[in-house]
């Protein structure tokens, strides 16, 4: 039991009274009766009843406060600021505001304008109102100052889909009638033009005071801003991809900075700091148009940019007025310029993480958006005019620039045929973007510049080779030069300059970059309304570059990443320089000429086999222990004198083989365009043609069709290539200064693969690593390939363009000047340098058209010198250590004959005859016997390594095509005896060869052989007679050999040096170094034997194949 004392206070009379009670714990009360009494007493006092009414007061005003009080606010400040906003609709779901912290909370706040909403999900703004105010001076620097306003947003979404008062003034231009909402902002016209306007914001500028500006700066001398997953939308429904920025947190800080130029007041400076910003292009919600997939999605939509940390960095000056007297500034040089401008720009860093993707499908959505948000109003842009004393300063231009931090990733991503391909590219940090936009309007326009630059790019595609270009630096810079009138003439600069430059070329690449220009190429239909002529000038500059080719037989292509088995052909250069422009001033032009300008200085020729060759260590040994001379005799140094190379190292295995001081090649390309053919008939006709169409019923039927339904109406089976006019290919090669080779036969050898892989049946390579095809079983493989192409075709059947199967003209022109070459061999310490070949002059030309080719190869004199080291010679004879070759000229002239009868439009032509005419001159010369040896020699090793043939590639084909152009085992003529017969087995060829002389002499001290055979004619061909295939015909007129004998040894007794006879090339004239003339004398020479012939006529044959008894038949077809 427990006793409860219970005190009450009362206050009657002053006295008070104390009362105790006891009551138990446990069990019924005691006094029930009074506990009853006294509780209906105090139900029926007052204070009881206000204590209770205050409690639930209390709580209510608790519950309001806590629940709705911000919301009640929020209601009447919306209530209130919507009679002062009269444009969009203003709402504020909850507002908050606490005096003793200075802070302003709110939420749902929601401002949706005909142009743009801004959506905000909750905020606090924080005012330090117990900082210190401290004067300060307009242009000082506010930006170490203490921030005292302080605004974190949470969830802000800027969406900005219209320009409403741009589309009203368009309209207003245009003549239309007035339908946008808001075009007038919701006012009524004042009737005032433009130029008013413009006048009274001139006006209004002049009277600008900077007194508030000053006041509010030092208040508020820094902002601090803080925004928590924050969007930035552009666009709308009516296009295809909407813009979309998109950041988890950025900080931003807003303060005041001096001027760029003293005339000016103050620079506006907002430095953000932004984590895990996207650029997002999204697909639009709603949009009915032609839908445009692009090639990759990435989460929400295609990502143009991403960044885990970005700094951004704007700042734009407050103009101050114009001086009366123009000013100056002294640069730190010393000169004096004029002041500049008001400087206005945005400077962005991008740190780690950093990812940029564009492409044809962005540029296209890019375009889209522009033109929706800066639609054309085709006005003449106006000059600004000449500012007068007083007047605000005008900013000049605004510049943008980009820079990487870290090290980055850029992909340009395209689409063929719905599958997607790539260039991937590594860069490292210092990379950047400038960007130029000039904000006034000159006499003749203005220009956009745009320079960068990418240190140390690794580039790569998506084909199964990936490499392709390596560069310590590229610089990019263009100029877009655009008229005051909008049609007229646009330029387009492009610079582009990199540094130790490799670039990996495969001609997949011609395809594949084809692929990347169509996809980025205009779709629209072609529209003289909308035309603009513009040109595109490129100028492509390389420093220290490596052009490396891949020269495997039949086209095979070792894609592995590491220890690759390729043999290269690779340039290496000090310098090459590409100009060319791309003129399109023409609306749909008949033909474009283009012209293309390469210069190459200080270049060389090198050349690499894989470990797996076998003449690699061939090459390798021939290289080291090849002695070279000069013109004068001297020792040469080798070919690499300490040049930049990165790939083509020469301790990895690379041989260098000519070295070109100076090289010029020019191309010219005419080329008719293709313009899309255009809508049908029945769609999108103009006035006339649709008249026709509607009147021809009832008139006679001589309707003429215009040249594009002809062009529709035709069929493959009815189009002749040669009804049209060719497109024309010239190449022009010049090489005047003197240069160096080294005469490997591996050289040829590459070069003809390389050639066979760019212009022969090869073009496709085949990756090594694959899978071969099924030898033992190629019908199925074949039967595969020809349903496929079938498919193919029967799908292109029904959208036939002739204009895509134009023919094509080439004409090659080289002219090579002052080459010496020379014959590598195999020089231990005691042998003389290998064989030297100079040549003066060499020129081809080459004709190709559809139906033939037509070439020509023009040697001036070839003189080839060599020497031994055979000592025991008299001194008399020292001179036959040198002996030389000349050939006096030599002219070669070749004809193949095409024809594209029974082969489709897809397939290539066949060559059904080559014919060859070859004359030589006068072939003479004076060796000794280790001259020839040593000639005999180097031209054995010249020939082992032109040939190879232990390291020959298979075809990765199982098969042939016959001349029918079918694989040989599913031709209709195959037989069980034999296949049908190749295009090269029936094709016609004749060489005939006119050699107008040989005249060798083979000299040792005291004796001369000599050779002399004159004329010689050979005639051959494989369709030699009735019965027989190849042949063979020779006509010899003459043929002489005669051994001589020196009877003396040219001295008389006195020790004089006599001068041998000339004719047997034994000559010691002008060797007496002081002797005189009494002092020589004639040798005398016995010709010891002679054997003489003439005329000789050779005239054989080989019988027909018993497998191919048609052949003549077969080749009258």
């Amino acid at each position: 039991m427990e006793t409860m004392t219970i005190t009450e206070m009362i206050g009657s009379e002053g006295e008070e009274e104390e009362v105790f009670l006891e009551a138990s714990l446990e069990g019924a009360p005691l006094f029930a009766n009074t506990s009853y009494k006294n509780l209906l007493e105090d139900f029926n006092n007052p204070d009881l009843g206000y204590l209770v009414l205050s409690l639930l007061v209390a709580m209510v005003w608790a519950v309001y406060i806590i629940l709705f009080n911000a919301r009640v606010q929020g209601r009447i400040l919306t209530t209130l600021l919507r009679r002062f906003v009269k444009s969009g609709d203003l709402s504020i779901g909850s507002f908050s505001l606490s005096v003793l912290s200075g802070q302003i909370m709110f939420r749902n706040v929601i401002y949706v304008t005909e142009d743009y909403s801004l959506r905000v999900v909750d905020g606090i703004l924080k005012f330090r109102y117990w900082l210190l105010y401290v004067k300060r001076q307009l242009s000082e620097d506010m930006s170490h100052c203490d921030h005292r306003v302080w605004l974190e947003l949470n969830g802000p979404e800027l969406h900005i889909y219209n320009r409403s008062q741009l589309y009203g003034r368009l309209e207003k231009l245009f003549g239309l009638e007035q339908q946008v909402f808001g075009s007038n902002n919701g006012k009524v016209s004042s009737g005032k033009n433009d130029e008013e306007i413009e006048q009274e914001k001139v006006a209004t500028n002049q009277t600008r005071d900077m007194t508030f500006w000053q006041d509010w700066r030092d208040l508020i001398p820094v902002i601090k801003i803080d925004l928590n997953m924050a969007r930035f939308v552009f666009g709308n429904r009516l296009v295809a991809s909407t813009l979309l920025l998109t950041t988890d947190k950025a900080e931003c800080i807003y303060t005041t900075k001096p001027a760029a130029c003293s005339l000016d007041h103050f620079m506006h400076v907002v430095t953000s700091k932004a984590e895990n910003l996207r650029v997002i292009l999204a697909p639009s919600p709603k949009y009915t148009g032609v839908s445009d997939e692009p090639p990759r999605y990435m989460g929400e939509g295609f990502v143009v940019m991403s960044s885990s940390v970005v700094q951004l960095y704007y700042y734009m000056d407050e103009p101050g007025l114009v001086p009366e007297h123009p000013q100056t500034m002294r640069l730190p040089s010393g000169d004096e310029v004029n002041a500049s401008p008001p400087v206005w720009g945005l400077d962005i860093k991008c740190e780690k993480g950093t990812n940029l993707c564009y492409g044809p499908w962005a540029d296209r959505q890019r375009e889209q958006l522009f033109s929706f948000f800066f639609p054309q109003d085709y006005q003449t842009m106006q000059i600004p005019k000449s500012q007068m004393p007083g007047e605000l300063r005008q900013v000049h231009q605004f510049d943008i620039r980009l820079s990487i931090q870290t090290d980055a990733t850029i992909d340009i991503l395209f689409s063929k045929e719905k599958e997607t391909n790539a260039i991937h590219m590594n860069v490292q940090k210092g990379s950047y973007f400038e960007m130029i936009l000039p904000w006034m309007v000159g006499p003749d326009g203005y220009v956009t510049r745009i320079n960068g630059q990418l240190l140390y790019v690794d580039a790569s595609t998506s084909l199964q080779y990936r490499n392709l270009l390596e560069a310590e630096s590229l610089d990019y810079s263009v100029h877009v030069h655009y008229p005051r009138v909008w049609n007229h003439h646009q330029s387009w600069d492009m610079q582009f300059n990199s540094s130790k430059a490799t670039y990996h070329f495969l001609y997949s690449h011609k395809d594949f970059f084809q692929d990347m220009i169509e996809d980025w190429s205009s779709r629209t239909q072609p529209d003289l309304l909308h035309f603009v002529p513009y040109t595109w000038n490129f100028n492509l500059k390389l420093h220290q570059f490596e052009l490396v080719t891949l020269a495997n037989g039949y086209n095979w292509v070792d894609c592995s990443s590491q220890h690759q088995a390729n043999a290269h052909v690779a340039f290496c250069g000090d310098l090459l320089e590409l100009k060319f422009s791309l003129p399109f001033v023409d609306f749909l032009p008949e033909r474009i000429s283009l012209q293309f300008i390469i210069l190459v200085e200080t270049v060389d020729l090198s050349l690499f086999l894989p470990p797996s060759n076998t003449s690699r260590h061939i090459i390798a040994a021939l290289d080291r222990n090849a002695k070279l001379i000069d013109k004068e005799g001297r020792p040469k140094e080798v070919f690499n004198d300490g040049k930049w190379r990165k790939f083509c190292k020469l301790s990895s295995g690379w041989i260098d083989c000519w070295q070109v001081p100076e090289l010029q090649l020019n191309i010219g390309y005419t080329y008719h365009p293709i313009p899309p053919l255009g809508p049908t008939p029945q769609a999108n006709v103009s006035t006339p043609e649709k008249e026709e169409l509607l009147l021809s019923p009832i008139r006679a039927p001589h309707k003429k069709k215009s040249p594009m339904e002809i062009i529709k109406n035709i069929t493959p089976e009815q189009f002749d290539p040669t009804s049209v006019s060719a497109d024309v290919f010239t190449v022009e090669l010049r090489i005047i200064r003197p240069s160096d080779l080294k005469l490997y036969g591996t050289v040829l050898h590459l070069f003809i693969n390389l050639k066979e892989n760019i212009f022969g049946e090869d073009q496709k390579f085949t990756d090594m690593n694959q899978s071969h095809v099924d030898e033992d079983n190629p019908t199925e493989t074949s039967q595969h390939e020809e349903s496929k192409s079938n498919s193919v075709a029967e799908e292109k059947k029904t959208e036939f363009d002739c204009r895509k199967y134009r023919q094509f003209k080439v004409t090659v022109y080289l002219d090579i000047r002052n080459v010496v070459g020379h014959l590598i061999k195999d020089c231990t310490e005691n042998d003389p340098p290998c064989p030297t070949v100079a040549l003066d002059r060499l020129i081809f030309e080459m004709k190709k058209s559809y139906t033939e080719t037509q070439l020509q190869v023009v040697v001036s004199p070839l003189i080839l010198t060599t020497s031994d080291s055979y000592t025991p010679r008299p001194h008399a004879h020292q001179h036959l250590h040198t002996g030389f070759l000349m050939l006096s000229g030599l002219q070669m002239r070749g004809h193949a004959m095409f024809s594209a009868e029974e082969r489709t439009l897809d397939e290539e032509t066949l060559e059904y005859a080559w014919l060859v005419e070859l004359t030589v001159g006068t072939l003479s010369g004076k060796l000794t016997t280790p001259q020839l040896q040593y000639i005999l020699t180097a031209v054995e090793a010249f020939l082992l390594t032109v040939e190879d043939m232990e390291n020959r590639l298979r075809h990765p084909r199982p098969h042939l095509f016959c001349y029918h152009g079918t694989p040989q085992p599913q031709c209709l003529h195959t037989t069980d005896e034999h296949f049908c017969p190749t295009t090269d087995v029936i094709k016609y060829k004749m060489v005939r060869a006119s050699i107008d002389g040989l005249s060798l002499n083979l000299v040792e001290s005291g004796t001369n052989l000599s050779l002399q055979v004159y004329p010689i004619r050979i005639a051959t061909c494989n369709l030699h007679g009735q019965h027989t295939r190849s042949g063979i015909t020779a006509h010899i007129q003459n043929i002489s050999a005669r051994n001589y004998i020196c009877g003396q040894h040219g001295l008389k007794e006195g020790g004089g040096r006599g001068e041998a006879a000339s004719t047997c090339g034994t000559s010691t004239s002008g060797m007496g170094g002081g002797l005189g003339f009494s002092d020589f004398y004639s040798d005398v020479w016995l010709e010891a034997a002679a054997v003489t012939l003439g005329p000789v006529y050779v005239d054989a044959a080989t019988s027909m194949d018993v497998l191919y008894h048609d052949m003549q038949v077969i080749q009258h077809k």
